[in-house]
């Protein structure tokens, strides 16, 4: 264990992206630090960095390729969170997707392909307690 924050990127501002993630990770400062987001709105883009003092992208392979990304949390609209759940898992981070993680079986089988021993994933149960446990596991 370490007593570093985990550092944690969110894909997608929307709802689930502020209202859920950003909110339930905010107060939890000392276990988990927002370092990153990604959205195509500049007004929700300018609101992160001036909440978080984090890096903003509007690219998810850039959000992807930073190094201080630890935990991706794919808010994204539903047709896009199983290709970027996937990429994130091959790009070395842990991934909690927000619901749901896939909309077909093949999506969804697609999910266990590129986890590693060291990459962890999960679909969002629309509450804390997921981020928070499965953060637990990858430390």
């Amino acid at each position: 264990m370490t007593d570093q924050p985990i550092r944690v990127g969110i894909a997608g501002l929307g709802r689930s992206g502020w209202d859920i993630h950003a909110r339930l990770l905010e107060p939890l400062a000392e276990q988990f630090q927002i370092v990153a987001v990604l959205d195509a709105d500049s007004n929700r883009r300018a609101e992160a960095i001036d909440r978080f003092d984090c890096q903003a992208y509007t690219e998810y392979d850039d959000l992807l390729a930073d190094p201080a990304v630890e935990l991706m949390v794919v808010a994204l609209p539903s047709f896009l969170h199983a290709d970027a759940s996937i990429a994130a898992l091959k790009s070395g981070k842990h991934v909690v997707c927000e619901k749901p993680m896939a909309t077909s079986l093949g999506e969804q089988t697609a999910w266990s392909r590129p986890a590693t021993p060291r990459t962890r994933s999960s679909p969002s149960s629309n509450s804390g307690a997921t981020t928070q446990i499965l953060c637990k596991c990858a430390r």
